[in-house]
């Protein structure tokens, strides 16, 4: 098995959150789960990192970022919000 560096693994979630947030805005008015996003931006294998990127995101309030809280949180969804939270 290769040991991927931590700085590599740190930059490839830096892209996934990147690519994440990016297709939001371009769907700006939709909500989607972490799955949805994740497939859409293809990275189908990378649910978790994203919906933890989404969490963060959605927790801050420097991001407009709105969670559309569901059972289990997992099947949350989130958009792409432009208002003031």
């Amino acid at each position: 098995m290769t040991e991927i560096p931590l700085d590599a693994l740190f930059e490839l979630a830096e892209q996934k959150q990147f690519k994440a947030l990016a297709y939001l805005q371009k769907e700006k008015g939709k909500s989607f789960t972490s799955e949805e996003i994740a497939s859409a931006i293809g990275a189908p294998e990378e649910v978790e990192m994203i919906f933890r990127s989404l969490e963060h995101a959605a927790a801050n309030v420097d991001h407009p970022i709105k969670k559309i809280p569901a059972e289990p949180p997992f099947r949350s969804r989130y958009q792409y919000s432009t208002g003031v939270r």
